[in-house]
């Protein structure tokens, strides 16, 4: 088992179950000098996508996840890294009680300018930082994000 850091649509249990058959929520965490930004236009959902993007003294909230190699595998197909949409990374992120997790993620491999997201993939994203009652200042910065 690995430590996988969520903070896209993946922030959600039911798309994380139609991907993974073993996984299990470890804690919220925060990925500091990085932003989320939509830098990658997905064919799939027709619209702009999650990443993450060096910037200092921003952070992106997401949650790590406990999954087995099969379960990376799995993820490694969906996020396209045969085709070069994402690259695997291994970060450092901070949890509740600011202990640092090594985790490993994804990142968009060609980053274009932002491209918006559509209302319902975002609203994925949305929903999922309330569930897990990620701080109000980065939930509103997310229900400002300009949407298709």
């Amino acid at each position: 088992m690995a430590y996988y850091f969520a903070y896209g649509s993946n922030l959600s249990g039911s798309e994380m179950d139609k991907w993974c058959c073993d996984y299990k929520l470890v804690s919220v965490v925060k990925l500091v000098d990085y932003k989320l930004d939509f830098t990658r236009f997905s064919k799939n959902r027709q619209c702009g996508v999650a990443d993450i993007v060096k910037s200092s003294n921003t952070v992106v909230w997401g949650v790590v996840y406990d999954i087995g190699e099969d379960e990376f595998i799995s993820l490694d197909k969906k996020e396209g890294v045969a085709s070069g949409a994402y690259k695997r990374i291994e970060v450092d992120v901070i949890n509740v009680n600011e202990k640092t997790l090594t985790a490993q993620t994804y990142c968009v491999m060609n980053k274009q300018n932002f491209i918006k997201p559509s209302k319902e993939y975002l609203s994925i994203i949305i929903e999922s930082s309330k569930k897990q009652n990620f701080p109000k200042y980065y939930i509103n910065s997310l229900e400002k994000t300009e949407t298709l």
